[in-house]
């Protein structure tokens, strides 16, 4: 339920933890608890004041989890996951609202992940982080940032690879 995710952010944010990355697996789950905890606050009905209390829940908790980047102790990178979905044409996060808009704007890296199995018969993902008009994407990581040092597509992608290039690119 929503209040595991505040539990979360608070434990996360009071520091004295060795904690160095978490995140939201995903966020279009993430949202639908946060939907049902502000409907239950009010009758069990989601008005259109409702849908805008949803969207600033969930933008503060977005901001607020991102900013963990920066926390003076104890310094947490942050990631969303989300289930996508086509919208006229494009594929996008299933989030509700005006959410599906305004949150990707508050993190740095916005990628699209992508499945096959290749001629050696594995499983290879690619990571799009370039801008497209089949998906969301962006990469405002800098000019020795991710796209930088690996292009606008990551070969099966890590982690531990993105959390290093960001360090990099932020030293």
């Amino acid at each position: 339920d929503w209040s595991t995710v505040e539990k979360c952010y608070e434990r996360l944010n009071a520091g004295g933890h060795y904690i160095n990355t978490a995140g939201w697996d995903s966020i279009t789950e993430i949202q639908s608890k946060a939907r049902k905890q502000v409907s239950a606050a009010h009758g069990g009905q989601m008005s259109e004041a409702l849908w805008g209390t949803l969207l600033d829940l969930m933008t503060d908790h977005v901001k607020a989890w991102r900013d963990l980047r920066v926390h003076p102790s104890c310094p947490i990178h942050t990631f969303f996951t989300a289930i996508s979905v086509q919208k006229d044409g494009r594929w996008i996060a299933d989030i509700q609202g005006a959410a599906a808009r305004k949150l990707p704007t508050y993190t740095s890296l916005v990628g699209y992940l992508e499945a096959e199995i290749g001629p050696d018969g594995q499983v290879h993902r690619t990571l799009s982080i370039h801008p497209s008009s089949l998906f969301l994407a962006k990469d405002n990581t800098g000019p020795k940032g991710i796209t930088a040092q690996f292009g606008p597509v990551l070969h099966d992608p890590h982690m531990p690879t993105i959390l290093a290039a960001l360090e990099g690119a932020n030293s």
